[in-house]
C-alpha cells in the first residue's frame, strides 16, 4: 500500500480543502489573495510551467516557468 501524502490545496477535493482550512486556517480567502501573499512571501518561486516544443527541433521540447512575482505583475495586474 501507497503511504498517503500530506493534502494541499492542489491534491484534494474542495470538501476536504474547506475541512483542513478548519483545522488549520489560511491567511487567504480567494485565488487572488493566495497569488497576492505568494508573490510578497516567495517572489521568485515556481508558480506554473508550460511545456513548449523548441522552434529549432520540434521533437524537442522545453518549459516556460512563470514565478510568483511573474504571475502577480503580468498576468494578474493587466487584467485589473
Amino acid at each position: 500500500m501507497i503511504p498517503e501524502a500530506p493534502l494541499t490545496y492542489f491534491t484534494c477535493t474542495l470538501g476536504q480543502a474547506a475541512e483542513q482550512n478548519t483545522d488549520l486556517p489560511r491567511d487567504f480567502e480567494t485565488v487572488t489573495q493566495f497569488i497576492d501573499r505568494q508573490a510578497r512571501v516567495h517572489p521568485d518561486s515556481p508558480a506554473a510551467a508550460f511545456p513548449q516544443p523548441k522552434l529549432e527541433k520540434a521533437s524537442e521540447w522545453g518549459c516556460n516557468i512563470f514565478c510568483e512575482s511573474y504571475i502577480r505583475t503580468k498576468v494578474y495586474d493587466s487584467r485589473y
